[in-house]
């Protein structure tokens, strides 16, 4: 298939949290185009691993890149449990999409409204999910301003109130 040489987040049941911190599986695209967020994209993109910030590879880039994370849902007993992915913090401004499709926003990036320093936490409507398949996580970023991309904190996939749980843990300690 066209992904069999795609790596990919493998989540084995969308009732537990899959964790993908730094875990190989992330394409970085440098430049602003919408054609990312197609699910059957080969993927070209340099391989990293978030978070990450882009200035290592690219150090001299002011702008937009692209992030593409292959996610291989195998099966899903969640009928009404919402599901949810935490990024992290991600530098400066961000529009996450799944399968071509917007599931979050931080700031806004046509306006250079600024959004940094923030755990991104977005819902993914149970119907942007292909179960059995490869599903594409494309997040564009606005960046380029010393740090830029998400650069702080847990990727996670799993059920929103799980995660929204673990970030107030998280907050506390602080």
């Amino acid at each position: 298939t066209l992904w069999a040489t795609t790596r990919a987040v493998n989540i084995q049941d969308l009732a537990s949290i899959t964790e993908f911190t730094h875990t190989k599986t992330v394409y970085l695209y440098k430049g602003d185009d919408y054609a990312y967020t197609n699910q059957y994209m080969q993927e070209k993109g340099e391989l990293i691993s978030l978070p990450s910030k882009w200035e290592s590879i690219y150090p001299d880039h002011v702008g937009i890149c692209w992030y593409r994370i292959p996610l291989y849902i195998e099966k899903s007993d969640i009928k009404d449990i919402p599901i949810a992915i935490s990024l992290g913090e991600i530098e400066v401004a961000d529009e996450t999409y799944l399968n071509g499709h917007l599931i979050g926003k931080g700031g806004d990036i046509e306006r250079k409204e600024l959004y940094y320093d923030i755990p991104r936490l977005y819902h993914i409507p149970s119907e942007y999910l292909n179960i059995g398949e490869t599903n594409i996580l494309a997040i564009r970023v606005l960046g380029g301003f010393k740090i830029s991309g998400p650069y702080a904190g847990d990727m996670r996939v799993g059920p929103l109130l799980n995660l929204q749980k673990s970030q107030l843990w998280i907050d506390s300690l602080q």
